[in-house]
């Protein structure tokens, strides 16, 4: 190292450990143990508990959790909830809860989400999940639901007039007319901003819907929540991340980048209930540098080389396609992308001079080069997150989602064999065309480790 590098070099390690410090000292959620064996940890911002466990990582019996001697609950994983609601917020869990997803392992572990509703009004992000086993042994229970609310359940504004309130924004913010959008239909939800980030600010009833485009090309899923009192837009953002690529003359106001909503597959191989083959159901297709979504196809899951060279962005997409599903599959006996078999659909060639990927909700969209085995996987995983968990992508929840699609994308890179997966590269996101660069773990305040070993590394 030159002398003259060296000061340079100690003062990015000092910038770092003042980084890593800033991170620190930011409050923390507190974790508590009662004498009843359950871990609990509290939110400082509430002063709610947002996760409960069992204190020694071991599942508790429901006798000693809900003193259930020698009788059972019909619905275990409810009286877990309405055991511990009370602590998260809940005044009546059975009332303010509903179950909207159940999983049963092969293990015998039963996890069921609920969706809080608010005199029959689901609750914007307020939800919890209950991990028990059908003799009704505690796991776990995490989450956040709206506490103390209190509003009118009645809208002023009617569905229709919010529908056109939400067409004139969206025309405002992509600057095009009303008549080049529509609206799914709106529904009533309550929206406490207090749930995606930190905020004094008062529940809402607000209409909930998506503006998509006329033109189905154009990679716009607004999400739009427009005040049912007032007629004002309360949140709003596109829930398709296209990255670099700008859709019309529109920048979005939110520095937070999209949300992969749920939404229902259209393209599931003949039968759901059979196991898909190796690789999974796929079709690839190339824009051939158009943006007609998906464009001209190509092959599917029958050729294991795409166009056998003629196009290596393809090929490498259908291959790596095959890789991603083995790789869920094989490590967490996942069907696809939704775990129904879903067909894996993938567009090379997108539009001209686009350095980027991203997935659109129902598909793979690739620009030239853009095709690499860590992209891949973790463009797929943010279709995982979308079917398994429907984080938004905003704020803290979206930054989760992409922390997630790293991890995936970086694990599926260093187990398949098909990647450069050479030391000198490992957790790191790379293409042909563009720069290798470090995953950015440190995109949730708890992944300060990442920041720590970045300093080891300078020191050494």
């Amino acid at each position: 190292m030159s002398p003259t590098r060296k000061p340079i070099r100690v003062l990015i390690v000092y910038l770092l450990i003042l980084a890593l410090g800033l991170v620190l000292i930011q409050p923390m959620s507190a974790f508590a143990q009662a004498r009843d064996g359950i871990k609990r940890q509290v939110d400082p911002g509430t002063g709610k508990v947002d996760f409960i466990s069992s204190a020694n990582g071991r599942p508790l019996a429901a006798s000693q959790v809900l003193g259930l001697i020698p009788n059972r609950a019909a619905d275990p994983a409810l009286a877990i909830a309405q055991h511990f609601g009370s602590e998260f917020g809940l005044q009546n869990a059975a009332q303010e809860l509903t179950a909207i997803r159940s999983n049963h392992a092969k293990s015998g572990r039963v996890t069921v989400r609920y969706q809080q509703q608010y005199q029959g009004i689901p609750v914007m992000a307020g939800e919890l999940i209950v991990n028990t086993n059908d003799q009704g042994d505690f796991y776990s229970m995490n989450g956040e639901v709206a506490s103390d609310l209190s509003l009118p359940t009645q809208s002023t504004i009617d569905s229709e007039q919010a529908s056109q309130i939400a067409l004139q924004a969206a025309a405002k913010w992509y600057r095009k007319t009303t008549a080049d959008f529509i609206t799914s239909t709106p529904t009533l939800w309550v929206f406490d901003e207090s749930l995606l980030k930190p905020s004094q600010r008062p529940a809402e009833l607000v209409w909930r819907m998506e503006v998509t485009p006329v033109d189905p090309f154009v990679p716009v899923r607004e999400l739009v929540l427009v005040n049912a009192q007032r007629g004002s837009i309360s949140l709003h953002f596109n829930q398709i991340d296209v990255g670099a690529k700008n859709i019309g003359t529109y920048q979005s106001a939110s520095s937070a980048p999209a949300v992969n909503t749920m939404r229902l597959n259209t393209d599931v191989s003949a039968s759901s209930l059979a196991v898909s083959p190796a690789g999974g159901y796929r079709k690839t297709y190339t824009a051939n540098h158009g943006e007609t979504l998906p464009g001209q196809f190509l092959c599917d899951q029958t050729k294991a080389v795409c166009t056998n060279g003629n196009n290596p962005d393809a090929d490498k997409a259908h291959m790596y396609a095959a890789e991603t599903w083995n790789f869920y599959h094989n490590h967490h006996g996942r069907d696809s992308i939704d775990n129904q078999g879903m067909t894996i659909v993938s567009t090379v060639q997108y539009s001209t001079n686009y350095v980027n990927a991203f997935w659109d909700g129902t598909q793979m969209v690739y620009g030239d080069g853009m095709v690499a085995d860590d992209i891949v996987g973790h463009e797929l995983s943010h279709g995982v997150t979308q079917y398994e968990s429907n984080l938004f992508y905003y704020y803290q929840s979206g930054a989760i989602n992409e922390s997630f699609s790293d991890v995936w994308g970086e694990l599926l890179d260093q187990s398949n064999t098909s990647g450069n997966d050479a030391p000198a590269v490992k957790w790191q996101i790379r293409s042909p065309v563009v720069t290798m660069i470090p995953i950015p773990c440190f995109r949730i305040m708890g992944a300060y480790i990442t920041t720590a070993v970045l300093i080891t590394r300078l020191l050494i």
